[in-house]
């Protein structure tokens, strides 16, 4: 879709707390046609996907927790899949990992 502009439904989580049907159904009206999830609310896949198809919103991606990727892949891949997402995002590694302390000291953390 050309210029495509997606919001990260995370930044409006104060506003979704109270009402995050009601929030999601207003994205397409703040100019955006597309949207990043950071959780699913409660909701079913059918329920995802009848609201996109509603708003006309696209899922173009999802910020997942590592450790329910690890626990949950199928599941966790198959709700993504039926609303239309192909992108997921480890939004943060355990402190644990190896990795992750590296980073944050090349970053400056």
């Amino acid at each position: 879709m050309p210029n495509s502009l997606a919001l990260q439904l995370y930044s409006l989580r104060h506003e979704t707390a109270t009402n995050a049907e009601a929030v999601v159904r207003t994205v397409p009206s703040l100019g955006f046609d597309s949207a990043e999830t950071a959780g699913t609310y409660g909701w079913s896949a059918d329920q995802w996907k009848n609201i996109l198809a509603e708003t006309k919103l696209r899922i173009v991606g999802a910020h997942v927790g590592l450790e329910s990727l690890e626990k949950e892949w199928d599941s966790q891949t198959e709700f993504q899949r039926v609303i239309g997402n192909r992108r997921l995002v480890v939004h943060r590694f355990p402190k644990t990992c190896g990795r992750q302390k590296a980073s944050q000291k090349r970053l400056g953390d």
